[in-house]
């Protein structure tokens, strides 16, 4: 290090001594940061840390949700970590495994829908590709006339917002956007605490039910769909607390957007903007569109599984147990419970939360 720092003087003309002491601490630092790197490659701990938190907090793990696959690779990974450890399997039947559950929306069936045209055309959607249910789903098989309901918001006081306001929508299927209207030429009152409490999939059903609705159907807005039109998968939301009492599906744009050109010559985009220029709803019937839904699902338990080894201990207190834990879950696609901004759920890879106490641990 010295001998670094003697080079570095040699080369400077004429210096302050501010700038010499920066320019050397600098170099020093660098030095530092360099020799600490050499060593990483050459600690077999640090060396297989580092392999462990980078398969952990990789896509193929996605996020360790407790609804995705990536969960039980993750399980796998460190049950053969434990086994190579010489850790002796704690689970039932030489199995590292120790099963247990946790509440969860269940589907029994796969999720139906049809939709019928005016011409009579039946246009029976695609799963994953066209819709899907949405993971707070209520049960039930229904059919009736379609409704457009905008946002799907009642806000009463300064907001004065209605979308149900002069549409019956008893025993019908309303279509909702997701999200708020964008009423930035009268004051954005959506904003804040508003846009949380009138923005939620929940809120949006509930005040669907309450207006006689038999299911829903969302649609992502237009600033959602911005880059990608996506779906919410079923399990994003599966272990949500509050399951709705109706059913409620997720539905791509551009089905919506042929029903709305079709029976309003309007399509979504164009009725957003008119919605956020004069926030007046836009509130319709489809004359002529049905749909049939049928949603089988209940309120059931999710199997999972902690990861349990044990090493013997010795001597006098060999008959006590310290336990050492660490939680291999994270958030899966985030969504529920992230601080993601995104309306899409996206990976939450959880390499901090709690990958490194993983990796720690083992």
């Amino acid at each position: 290090m010295v001998m670094a720092k003697q080079h570095i003087v040699g080369r400077i003309v004429n210096p302050s001594y501010e700038g010499l002491i920066g320019y050397v601490a600098l170099t020093f630092a660098g030095l530092v940061v360099l020799a600490t790197a050499a060593r990483a490659l050459d600690n077999p701990a640090e060396t297989r840390m580092r392999r462990d938190l980078t398969f952990l907090s990789s896509d193929q793990c996605e996020g360790r949700g407790v609804t995705t696959r990536g969960i039980n690779l993750a399980a796998d990974y460190i049950a053969g970590q434990f086994r190579q450890a010489g850790l002796k399997p704690a689970g039932p039947n030489g199995s590292y495994f120790q099963h247990f559950t946790m509440p969860a929306n269940l589907l029994d069936a796969e999720p139906v829908l049809t939709l019928q045209a005016p011409d009579r055309r039946r246009l029976e959607l695609q799963r994953g590709k066209q819709f899907d249910a949405i993971g707070i789903t209520g049960s039930g098989e229904e059919h009736g006339g379609v409704v457009f309901a905008g946002y799907g918001i009642t806000a009463g006081g300064k907001i004065n917002y209605d979308d149900y306001q002069g549409i019956d929508v008893t025993g019908k299927v309303v279509v909702v956007l997701r999200d708020v209207p964008n009423l930035g030429s009268i004051g954005r009152p959506f904003g804040g605490l508003q846009r949380m409490m009138h923005s939620s999939l929940t809120s949006k059903m509930e005040n669907a039910r309450r207006h006689g609705a038999a299911a829903i159907l969302f649609v992502n807005d237009r600033d959602t769909a911005r880059q990608r039109d996506q779906l919410l998968r079923f399990e994003y939301l599966s272990v949500a607390p509050s399951p709705s009492k109706i059913p409620a599906l997720h539905v791509a744009r551009s089905v919506v957007n042929d029903m709305l050109q079709n029976a309003t010559e309007h399509g979504l985009d164009e009725l957003e903007r008119q919605i956020d220029h004069d926030g007046k709803p836009r509130s319709k019937a489809l004359s002529g569109w049905t749909a049939y839904v049928d949603v089988k699902a209940h309120r059931g338990r999710l199997p999972l599984k902690n990861v349990v080894g044990v090493l013997e201990g010795a001597g006098p207190l060999a008959g006590e147990t310290v336990v050492i834990g660490a939680h291999y879950d994270h958030l899966g696609y985030g969504f529920i419970s992230s601080l993601s901004n995104s309306k899409n759920p996206a990976i939450h890879h959880g390499a901090d939360d709690n990958g490194s106490g993983t990796t720690a641990l083992m």
